[in-house]
């Protein structure tokens, strides 16, 4: 499995288990995070933003059918 699709399938099982930790750890510490309440996080301050709010906005399930990646779909 390539890294991306590794990736990908760790993200939507961290928000399907409303795992805000897990969900803030898929994303890149460069991250630009914008809501209505915090219009402009970078980095960090994203990082701990999304691992509080998962929790709350992610209350839904998923199933996946296919997923894929490589070095060209990112």
């Amino acid at each position: 499995m390539h890294p991306h699709e590794a990736r990908v399938r760790e993200l939507l099982a961290a928000i399907g288990r409303c795992d805000g930790e897990m969900v803030a750890a898929c994303y890149h510490e460069e991250i630009f995070f914008s809501d209505a309440i915090f219009p402009s996080l970078r980095g960090e301050d994203a990082l701990k933003r999304l691992a509080r709010i998962a929790p709350y906005v992610f209350d839904l399930s998923i199933g996946i059918e296919s997923v894929t990646g490589d070095e060209d779909r990112k």
